[in-house]
């Protein structure tokens, strides 16, 4: 209900707005949590996340027509590094 009235004043005052940014990085943080908590099958907090080493980009960038393979995983077990 206050996203909507701050909303309203900002084009009311033509004050600019953008809270894109801070819905899009809790959102994804929010995916990466519960990524690694179904992969772990552990509880995985916030904190744990903003302090791991955890790197999601691939080892080296290339073009190929077919779908790198990559280990099914398996709740409880460690992800493969």
């Amino acid at each position: 209900m206050l996203e909507h009235a701050a909303l309203q004043d900002s084009i009311r005052n033509n004050k600019a707005r953008n809270d894109a940014l801070d819905y899009a990085v809790d959102s994804t943080l929010s995916c990466i949590m519960g990524r690694e908590a179904a992969y772990t099958g552990k509880l995985v907090t916030r904190e744990e996340i903003l302090s791991s080493d955890l790197d999601l980009a691939p080892a080296e960038y290339h073009f190929s027509t077919t779908p790198p393979k990559r280990a099914v995983p398996m709740p409880g077990t460690p992800r493969p590094r």
